[in-house]
């Protein structure tokens, strides 16, 4: 009945894989254009990206993973085909007859054979183990997938927010620049006796201040650019050649929830099961099937065929004889090897291939779990990022229009300078929280595709191992 169960379910897992893949995955809610593909607008992530793909640590971890991954595979699978050992032997004798006659007489000889064996019935147990080792492969396979998908996400969002930094440091440093300008007018002031001492003195420390913040934001942008250099195995990216803000192109369409919730659907009916972190934990519930069987039939007797050809020639020589010896032997043998009892541990053996296989439901069922509540959580993550955007890019125009009229006032001589230098402050302010809020927006944007399998696929993991 489990078998049937378990043969009941693949059938429909294969059945949803042939619809996701005849639908286009899930491309039946078409994402909105610029959902995907938008780092080409972004000449220096792209070239991350690529970068990240060939040099990466972890990806070129995961890549040796799946090249041992392969070759357990193979060593498994060779358990199953014949075996041909040779031997070659030279050896001399000497033999002494300690009696009255004291004869001694010496022998030497070449000795060489060539044998096979072939395992002929071991209760399918060895080709469970071969296909254990490969669902092992395609494990590793899985986990590669996985692994790029997260190093995509993360490359994404370290480099937004390295623009977010650069931003953050352009602002620091116009702040620190009129603060400057405020305690060189205060100096001036003081000098002439038209202010106060302390006035001063708290503009001076303000000066000081600002100049501080802004060489943290530098530190800051530095140290987070060698992180992203690190994380793609690759130079860390040129801080002066980062933009400060992002392109007016990447910001949100007109809202349609409907679209996130179609997508929601289809990733939650077909999709899901399609994500390589579900893949990975369905294959290795089947792997510990298969080393349940494996310690099911410890056992059970196995049966080996055997074949030999030997051949010997041989020189004796005694004190009155000399002889030459040619000995052929030709064996086959059927040998069938019954353990009758091991100290319990078969039993043991299946205990843990049980608890394993119990484990390994369990992961799958908390992974589908947890799963599902992320996709939920980064759409509303979406959502809200991009109702932040609209709120930040309002407050970003209203301080331009606010500068502008006061721009027009000090004009008419009906503002002082310092009022346009206020409003100008504010303007920056407004814009590096549009470009945080725009910037939040691409990032969780990009971690709900992600989440939902539409990552575009990365190249083909190194397959069969190179030998040298």
């Amino acid at each position: 009945m489990t078998r049937f169960r378990h043969k009941l379910g693949l059938r429909a897992l294969l059945v949803g894989a042939c619809l996701f893949v005849a639908t286009g995955g899930l491309c039946g809610t078409p994402l909105p254009e610029g959902w995907t593909g938008w780092e080409k607008q972004l000449p220096q992530l792209d070239a991350l990206l690529q970068a990240a793909l060939q040099q990466a640590p972890d990806l070129l971890v995961k890549q040796g993973e799946i090249q041992q991954a392969e070759g357990n595979a193979e060593m498994a699978r060779a358990q199953m085909l014949p075996r041909l050992d040779s031997v070659i032997l030279y050896s001399v004798t000497r033999t002494v007859i300690a009696d009255q006659s004291n004869v001694s007489d010496v022998s030497q000889g070449l000795y060489y054979g060539l044998s096979a064996m072939q395992p002929i019935f071991h209760w399918g147990t060895l080709k469970a183990q071969s296909d254990s080792a490969k669902i092992g492969a395609e494990i590793a396979r899985q986990n590669f997938s996985e692994a790029y998908r997260l190093l995509a996400l993360s490359v994404r969002t370290q480099y937004l927010g390295l623009i977010v930094k650069k931003a953050a440091l352009v602002h620091a440093q116009q702040l620190a620049d009129s603060t400057q300008a405020t305690a060189r007018r205060a100096a001036a002031q003081l000098q002439a006796g038209d202010l106060a001492p302390d006035t001063e003195a708290e503009q001076r420390l303000a000066a000081e201040e600002a100049q501080i913040t802004r060489d943290r934001a530098a530190a800051d942008l530095t140290a987070a650019a060698r992180a992203v250099g690190r994380l793609c195995g690759t130079a860390a990216p040129a801080v002066d050649s980062l933009p400060d803000r992002l392109p007016a192109a990447l910001s949100p369409p007109p809202p349609d929830s409907r679209i996130t919730d179609d997508l929601l659907l289809q990733f939650e009916s077909i999709g899901l099961e399609q994500t390589p972190r579900v893949q990975a934990l369905r294959h290795a519930v089947d792997q510990a099937d298969l080393a349940y069987k494996v310690a099911r039939f410890r056992l059970y007797p196995k049966g080996n065929l055997s074949l030999s050809n030997t051949q010997s020639n041989s020189i004796a020589a005694s004190a009155n004889t000399l002889s030459q010896t040619g000995v052929q032997s030709v064996n086959a043998s059927l040998v069938f090897n019954w353990p009758l009892f091991d100290g319990f541990a078969t039993r043991g053996a299946k205990r843990s291939a049980l608890a394993a296989r119990r484990i390994a439901d369990r992961r799958l069922n908390a992974e589908l779990a947890a799963s599902r509540d992320e996709v939920r959580a980064a759409e509303s993550a979406v959502e809200l990022a991009a109702r932040t955007l609209r709120v930040a890019s309002i407050r970003r125009e209203r301080a331009a229009t606010e500068l502008q009229k006061i721009t027009e006032r000090l004009s008419r001589g009906e503002a002082a300078s310092a009022e346009v230098e206020t409003a100008t402050l504010s303007l920056r302010a407004a814009e590096l929280t549009a470009t945080a809020a725009q910037a939040d927006w691409l990032i969780r944007r990009a971690e709900f595709i992600s989440l939902l399998g539409l990552e575009p696929a990365p190249p083909l993991a190194p397959s069969p191992a190179q030998h040298d």
